[in-house]
């Protein structure tokens, strides 16, 4: 399954993040967090939760923030687990 088939959404809101959806590590490095399931590529450092919004546009979202893995649609544990299996390579 490629990331453009993952359904994401904030699981209070139900905003979509979309393709140029960043957030900000405490590094300063800007990544879609949904990448890596968390990990930053630059520092490594994980994070389990998101505000739901984004970096670039402030008015996206509720600002309120979920585990990451709630996000992914509950039928996608598969997509989960291959993230996990890429980040740990």
């Amino acid at each position: 399954m490629s990331k453009s088939d993952w359904n994401l959404k904030c699981p209070k809101c139900n905003w979509v993040p979309h393709e140029n959806s960043f957030w900000d590590c405490t590094c300063g490095f800007k990544e879609n967090s949904f990448d890596q399931l968390g990990k930053c590529k630059n520092c490594k450092v994980e994070v389990v939760s998101l505000k739901c919004g984004n970096s670039k546009n402030k008015k996206e979202g509720c600002g309120e923030w979920s585990s990451i893995i709630d996000w992914f649609d509950a039928d996608e544990d598969s997509v989960i687990y291959e993230i996990i299996d890429d980040r740990n390579d």
